[in-house]
């Protein structure tokens, strides 16, 4: 992911203040914030797969991969923050709050699974 009008150091309390107090700490960093032109790029994970928070595939295998609800928490307490901040990930990009509102809550609805085995991204886990 990749977002402007935050600070690294705005980002990473927003991460660790969700991680805290939504997700027992499990969500952290894979990527940590470094600035390349004019975004700050990260990605998140969690730490373990067996906690709040882990991807889920359709066959019930865990990943150390966020899952949308996750991304939905960090995203939302980012725009109640910072309002006017960019976010662009692999599917969307989000330009300020009124625009996240608008435009995520159809993501969870995209097959992350295969066509034998279809699986919405909102139901890719166990939250």
């Amino acid at each position: 992911m990749k977002i402007k009008n935050v600070t690294a150091n705005q980002l990473t309390a927003i991460v660790d203040e969700v991680s805290r107090e939504q997700y027992d700490g499990n969500i952290i960093f894979k990527r940590y914030p470094c600035q390349i032109g004019g975004f700050i790029h990260f990605t998140l994970r969690v730490a373990s797969s067996k906690d709040d928070g882990a991807k889920v595939s359709a066959s019930g295998r865990r990943s150390v991969a966020l899952c949308w609800h996750g991304h939905r928490d960090v995203m939302q307490a980012i725009f109640d923050a910072h309002p006017d901040a960019i976010l662009v990930t692999a599917m969307a990009r989000y330009e300020g709050a009124e625009g996240f509102d608008d435009t995520y809550p159809a993501t969870g609805d995209q097959n992350i699974g295969s066509m034998m085995q279809p699986l919405s991204y909102r139901d890719a886990c166990n939250c």
